[in-house]
């Protein structure tokens, strides 16, 4: 399957998609936003949470560094941000 996201909203307008699967979700957002997720999400629905949450949080400051992680939620590395404590 061939897929064209040519912005942020294509992208959570995609993954939100019934057909599209959490797995190949999961690939096509550490594709796009060029981050690691270190844990798999338990439902769609937390994945497309996150995912907008860090498009809005690290996307739009027009600052080029962004965190590594998709669960990051500070500039600051915190373990508790990417391991459900």
């Amino acid at each position: 399957m061939k897929v064209i996201i040519r912005n942020y909203e294509d992208l959570i307008e995609f993954i939100e998609r019934k057909e599209v699967t959490n797995e190949f979700a999961h690939k096509l957002v550490t594709k796009v936003l060029n981050v690691l997720i270190i844990f798999e999400y338990e439902t769609k629905e937390e994945l497309i949470e996150r995912t907008k949450f860090f498009i809005q949080r690290w996307c739009y400051n027009g600052n080029d560094e962004r965190p590594l992680f998709l669960q990051q939620k500070e500039e600051e590395f915190k373990i508790n941000d990417v391991f459900k404590c």
